[in-house]
């Protein structure tokens, strides 16, 4: 498996399922019902592995697929 991108690199990782948006308040409240401004972030597992693995700890060359949820 490889990356696209401008150069060609094998992949070790890949990390398939389906994939979430996070919704996390960017306003420190009481209560998360309190919260009016929220900032997205990709997340659910198999998006959390790829990251994991990829990150400067690991360094293991990953990517995720999936479809993303709808509700």
């Amino acid at each position: 498996m490889y990356a696209s991108g401008a150069e060609e690199r094998s992949l070790d990782v890949a990390s398939i399922g389906e994939l979430v948006v996070d919704f996390i308040s960017i306003e420190q409240t009481d209560t998360l019902g309190n919260a009016t401004t929220f900032r997205k972030h990709l997340g659910g597992s198999p998006a959390n592995i790829a990251v994991y693995v990829s990150s400067r700890r690991v360094s293991i060359p990953s990517t995720t697929s999936g479809p993303t949820s709808s509700s």
